[in-house]
């Protein structure tokens, strides 16, 4: 297997983007889950791989993979075009806490009782020998003993448990309250237009954009209220970082798959494609789901996440397109039946092709450093009770006393065998 199929050409360094500044837990909890959900389907994909057993089939199921990239690559717009509305019913968090189960079986008497090597009563030899009968009784009454410290022992260990049950089901309950009031303030913070608020809102729903998983794009927001004008940034991946494998090429010969890509021309083509759906799908998002009372225009520049020493090297992300549209404009144009570019260029687009060159333009409207702050929710405190809770339980400390009493019954059976071996009688 080649050293490149091993690396998964087609997946992404999902780990390594930041956590937004500002923002609110909704938007912290949609990216983790995002960011899980990619990752997984990444590791099934790379464990199918693993699966394959022969070069051959690995290089038609790398083939279908690169064919289903390049297909969602090309409907990126009219995907997100068929998205609905954001949905706030589903943020909430009311999913139950499991009841308390505790796993560890009763002590038995008979389990004891086996142990310590009690027989059962038998009638006729304790009539014939009334010793047995009374060795019976007695290892009977110190089974029952060592019984109950069992069952003490397992009492204490169940109410521990319950107690640290209790003191975790009461966090969660707390943590899950304090997450929905989250929610509940996001939303009223978001119809008063308060700045912080709708950027993280903004943020959070540009992250769920579809596209495919072999790229990531970050996304962030300005929001002026007074002018009700939204700066969205989208940072894109570099053109070395997106992959352009058409299918992969089984070679008997040298045993081994080899890649074959798109040309330059092909491939310039296809980024510019890519980008342009991306920046058309933050537009329509952005007017499709913020109310017109919040966002009459928006601006969008789209940056790329690498350095171009060549072109310029003072600028770590350099914006290779900027438009301006506000929502009238937005309404005129059909996306779904004009091309990317044409639409991007009635938006007041402005980019320099190819963009594979990275040459930056100057944003129409740059976006404020930093972003508006949004409150943190007050840390959960610790649960406390009332009352203290049961001492813990310290292995051993029963068992202990029971192989003592153990250890004393032997001991006591022992002696009794040897003075019925000594006296030549029967001990009643």
């Amino acid at each position: 297997m080649s050293a490149d199929l091993e690396k998964n050409p087609h997946g992404s360094n999902l780990d390594s983007i930041p956590a937004s500044t500002g923002s609110s837990l909704l938007e912290q909890r949609v990216k983790k889950e995002l960011r899980a959900v990619r990752i997984a389907r990444g590791e099934r994909q790379q464990k199918e791989r693993e699966e394959t057993e022969s070069l051959k089939e690995l290089a038609k199921y790398e083939s279908e993979l690169a064919k289903k990239y390049i297909e969602e690559c090309k409907n990126i717009l009219r995907n997100n075009l068929a998205a609905g509305k954001f949905d706030w019913i589903s943020c909430y968090k009311d999913e139950p806490y499991p009841p308390f189960v505790f796993k560890e079986p009763l002590p038995r008497y008979e389990l004891i009782a086996r142990e310590m090597g009690i027989n059962r009563k038998d009638p006729i030899k304790e009539f014939f020998l009334p010793s047995l009968r009374k060795r019976r009784l007695k290892m009977e009454e110190d089974a029952r003993r060592l019984f109950n410290l069992k069952l003490e022992e397992y009492h204490q260990r169940e109410k521990s448990a319950r107690a640290a049950y209790e003191l975790k089901r009461k966090s969660f309950l707390e943590e899950q309250s304090q997450y929905n009031h989250s929610i509940d303030q996001l939303c009223l913070d978001l119809a008063k237009g308060q700045p912080g608020a709708v950027e993280s809102f903004v943020r959070t729903f540009l992250s769920i954009m579809k596209y495919p998983d072999a790229f990531e794009v970050e996304f962030d927001a300005r929001y002026e209220q007074e002018d009700r004008l939204l700066v969205v940034e989208g940072v894109f991946c570099a053109p070395h970082e997106i992959p352009r494998t058409i299918f992969y090429q089984y070679d008997e010969e040298e045993h081994d798959i080899t890649p074959v890509e798109m040309k330059e021309q092909e491939f310039a083509d296809f980024y510019q494609e890519i980008l342009l759906q991306l920046s058309l799908s933050a537009i329509h998002l952005i007017f499709f789901t913020c109310p017109d009372r919040l966002v009459e225009q928006a601006v969008f520049n789209g940056r790329v996440r690498a350095i171009n020493h060549e072109v310029d090297p003072g600028e770590p992300q350099p914006c290779i397109m900027t438009c301006r549209v506000n929502r009238d404009l937005y309404r005129s144009v059909e996306l779904s039946s004009v091309s990317p570019r044409a639409a991007f260029l009635r938006f007041n687009g402005i980019m320099s092709t190819p963009l594979t060159a990275l040459k930056p333009v100057v944003p129409i409207q740059k976006m404020r450093q930093k972003p508006s702050p949004y409150p943190g929710p007050e840390p959960v405190p610790e649960p406390q009770t009332s009352t203290p809770g049961p001492a813990p339980y310290r292995p051993g400390e029963l068992e202990n006393m029971a192989k003592e009493l153990v250890s004393d019954i032997l001991e006591e059976i022992e002696n009794n065998w040897e003075k019925t071996g000594e006296h030549g009688g029967i001990t009643h």
